[in-house]
């Protein structure tokens, strides 16, 4: 949070990959920095820095499957987002599509 201000951070993009093996422990990784960045209370902005995030190849397990993308909707699906005044929500049933 330290250059939210200075750099005038409005929105932070995550494109893909959000751990390298899709194991479990790099998920929760993953979800506490991810946490930081959504705290209203270190950000000082009532719904945490916006941000989006996609899943990539190495979140589906097994690799480069693109059913299989369930601990990424576990971890960063749309309930995670719900109530957050900058999420337009998703495409189907899941978060791997937003709009």
């Amino acid at each position: 949070m330290n250059n939210l201000v200075s750099r005038n951070i409005a929105f932070v993009s995550h494109l893909g990959d959000v751990t390298e093996t899709a194991a479990l422990a790099e998920w929760q990784l993953a979800v506490g920095a991810m946490t930081s960045i959504e705290n209203p209370v270190t950000t000082g902005l009532s719904d945490g820095i916006p941000y989006g995030i996609s899943v990539g190849n190495h979140d589906q397990s097994p690799n480069g499957d693109p059913n299989g993308t369930s601990l990424y909707n576990q971890h960063f699906g749309a309930a995670r987002f719900q109530g957050r005044n900058y999420y337009g929500g998703h495409y189907g049933s899941d978060n791997d599509r937003p709009l």
